[in-house]
């Protein structure tokens, strides 16, 4: 698994997207993956992006908890295995990796997930990513759709052979690999609301792998996509950097990371301001 989160803005003109039939803008990308081979190297950073005018865009705000998340943090917790801190310190925020416009912070509910399994014996693949979502429901919203529905997805999980592109420039095989794109949502625009700044994420998910290296990986790509947008340094969490024999379950460390991600603002989620509302909502182009 790549050693560092990396988003990676880059120039899109307008268009519509690809994914099922939506037909929304994208405005920006990033990327996370998980490699087989390599590391990517944390001390090279990426070419900073050229400044963007947020004066055009919802001002961050704080989007209120979803309910069951909010009795984990409220609820009494004992401390983590070896854990030197409270409870409710316990984990791993530094770590996290905000995009451009804020955390990737979801406020509509229930977050729909749409699955597109491998043609050939699917089974495997579908019970490991069904048991994945099945772990992070507790804890967030989720709504898993039919395979084969038409509804267009805030999570797309697909079968595929991802690669990622190491600092060096070499391409290597990778587990997973979980993207994102901001566009304007317009779909609440007839009952007279504003288009609001909204994201989706796309996961693209091997299928050659073990049962619990395919459960594995696919939680760990689900974090990714509920807004975990980092690694964490210990081989206990679900979101440890590296794939490892027996992957973990959710930790405290993980959910505690998740609750602190959900409490920052950002502008995903938010509407266009009304002054702005009958002008072109404008796109993020670097």
């Amino acid at each position: 698994m790549g050693r560092s989160p990396r988003w990676r803005p880059r120039s899109l003109l307008p268009r519509p997207l690809r994914l099922r039939r939506i037909s929304l803008w994208a405005i920006a990308l990033g990327v996370i993956g998980c490699l087989v081979l390599g590391a990517i190297d944390p001390s090279r950073s990426e070419e900073a992006p050229p400044p963007i005018d947020f004066s055009q865009f919802p001002a961050p705000q704080v989007h209120p908890m979803p309910e069951a998340l909010r009795r984990w943090r409220d609820q009494p917790k004992a401390r983590s295995p070896g854990a030197l801190v409270n409870p409710q310190d316990d984990h791993y925020f530094d770590q996290m990796v905000a995009s451009p416009l804020g955390h990737l912070v979801w406020s509509r509910w229930p977050v729909t997930i749409a699955l597109v399994p491998p043609t050939v014996a699917p089974d495997r693949w579908l019970t490991a990513v069904q048991q994945a979502i099945a772990d992070w429901s507790p804890y967030l919203p989720l709504e898993l759709l039919p395979v084969g529905s038409a509804e267009p997805a805030d999570i797309m999980i697909q079968w595929g052979n991802p690669t990622l592109r190491t600092e060096a420039g070499m391409s290597r095989a990778a587990n997973a690999r979980t993207t994102y794109e901001f566009y304007w949502d317009r779909r609440d625009l007839q009952k007279g609301d504003r288009p609001r700044l909204a994201h989706r994420m796309l996961i693209q998910l091997r299928a050659d792998r073990s049962p619990p290296q395919l459960l594995g990986t696919a939680r760990h790509e689900l974090g990714h996509a509920l807004g975990l947008w980092g690694h964490s340094r210990d081989r206990r969490d679900v979101m440890y950097a590296a794939a490892v024999a027996h992957p973990a379950h959710l930790s405290i460390r993980d959910l505690n990371t998740l609750v602190k991600v959900y409490e920052q603002p950002t502008r995903l989620g938010w509407a266009i301001a009304p002054a702005d509302a009958t002008s072109r909502a404008p796109a993020l182009l670097d």
